[in-house]
């Protein structure tokens, strides 16, 4: 299914005042050496297609990153999504184990004179049900942004790429490309924007509106809301026709370092 495409991974912020790399919300942010951030997520998302039904997911997530040195973090993730499966010519299916993990780095190459660049890479691993067995990928992503003073507009490109042992019958990559705005209102932060997402192994493609609010109770503590609206969606199907799906994603989120 297309839930990947719908999660939203960092804070949104939009239009006025300085993007701060120290705040929370940032999308460039990065805890200092010694320090630790913790981000933990709610969502609720759901996927419709027009032939065989559609599909939803409960998700409850949690990523832990500790500085290790200026600018450079290692991080661990872990998250259950329950789903429930709607076809059209079946049975509606619940599956309560869809467990997932990963562990990897992140580092900003710059963050200095409005620059920001970053890269990230996490080892991870997806069980979906008993006859699947385990998922095993790489994920990739690059972001790059300049604050322009009035916000900070940003893009993130993502690569999914399935390692060669997973017992999965999709081992094709999937790509999803973020442009988006930042910016700060005194504790509220604003992100918006839109995404593109591409998952070679069935073809399929689609388009994504995302936006996210959060409040900052301080530098290092926040809270927000976020949704997705997924639309324009086309893959392949494996009886060799065409399938449109839409879908969208709503969540809470809370971020804190110390």
């Amino acid at each position: 299914m297309k839930f990947s495409t719908l999660l939203l991974s960092s804070g949104l912020v939009l239009f006025a005042g300085h993007a701060l790399a120290t705040e929370v919300t940032h999308p460039f942010y990065v805890p200092d050496q010694g320090h630790v951030l913790t981000d933990t997520n709610y969502s609720y998302s759901e996927v419709s297609y027009d032939k065989s039904g559609h599909a939803s997911a409960n998700t409850l997530s949690e990523q832990i990153s500790l500085g290790v040195y200026d600018g450079l973090a290692v991080r661990v993730a872990g998250a259950n999504a329950w789903t429930r499966d709607n076809p059209k010519d079946a049975s509606a299916q619940d599956e309560d184990r869809n467990l997932s993990w990963s562990v990897g780095a992140v580092y900003n190459l710059v963050d200095s004179h409005n620059f920001f660049a970053q890269i990230g890479a996490d080892y991870g691993q997806r069980e979906n049900k008993a006859d699947v067995g385990e998922y095993k990928y790489v994920n990739v992503d690059l972001k790059g942004g300049y604050d322009i003073g009035y916000f900070l507009p940003y893009l993130q490109v993502t690569g999914e790429f399935p390692m060669a042992q997973s017992k999965m019958s999709d081992n094709d990559p999937v790509y999803n490309f973020y442009l988006g705005a930042y910016r700060g209102f005194g504790p509220l932060a604003l992100d918006a924007g839109v995404n593109y997402g591409w998952d070679k192994d069935d073809d399929g493609k689609d388009w994504s509106i995302k936006a996210r609010a959060d409040w900052l109770f301080t530098d290092k503590l926040s809270a927000g809301i976020y949704a997705a609206w997924m639309f324009d969606g086309n893959e392949d199907t494996y009886d060799g026709h065409d399938e449109d799906y839409d879908g969208y994603t709503v969540g809470l989120n809370l971020k804190a370092a110390f």
